[in-house]
């Protein structure tokens, strides 16, 4: 029988190790949220172990089997978390990640989160730690924007675009009392 392989990008948001192999959860732009197994992969040898490291964001081969998503390839891009400097930001990274396992439901394909998600963890990996906390609170607007916990009615302008400039900083940061309340407000009706 022939097993079709689906070729994707992924942040893997988490891994959990068992002897030698990983299991790992992918956030994909092709199918959601999904657990896959990489065979091997804590041996030395192993080739794929370098781009399923937490918080990287990889090219991906997977095949679906009888019970599990199994890895057969990755392709490094990038790691936000060993690409930003800033202590702060790596700790938001791995929140946001936490975040993305809690409130994405599954293998859905949502390719406005995704890059919503990937664009906000770069900005995160390139920013200055003073910018840290705004975009932490902007990027989780968005997430929770484009799961249906926050409505647009005040929000259009934080949340009607992809964009992380040093503009919509500055209008995120008059107003971070306020977006912090939606976002506390948001993660409440979440009721995960």
């Amino acid at each position: 029988m022939a097993h079709y392989m689906y070729t994707t990008d992924a942040l893997i948001v988490k891994r959990i190790p068992y002897d030698t192999n990983v299991s790992y959860l992918l956030y994909t732009k092709e199918l959601g949220l999904i657990s896959a197994l990489a065979t091997g992969v804590r041996k030395s040898e192993s080739k794929l172990r370098y781009g399923l490291q937490e918080y990287s964001f990889s090219q991906v081969s997977l095949v679906k089997g009888r019970h599990v998503w199994r890895l057969t390839g990755v392709n490094l891009r990038t790691n936000f978390y060993f690409d930003t400097e800033s202590n702060k930001a790596k700790h938001v990274i791995a929140r946001i990640c936490a975040q993305i396992v809690r409130l994405v439901a599954g293998e859905e394909k949502d390719e406005q989160l995704f890059s919503v998600i990937t664009q906000g963890l770069d900005a995160l990996s390139k920013t200055t730690e003073e910018d840290v906390a705004l975009l932490e609170i902007l990027l989780l607007l968005r997430i929770l924007y484009k799961l249906g916990y926050v409505s647009a009615t005040e929000l259009e302008m934080f949340v009607g675009n992809d964009e992380y400039t040093k503009d919509m900083l500055e209008k995120v940061r008059t107003s971070q009392a306020s977006l912090l309340a939606h976002v506390n407000r948001g993660l409440k009706e979440s009721q995960l």
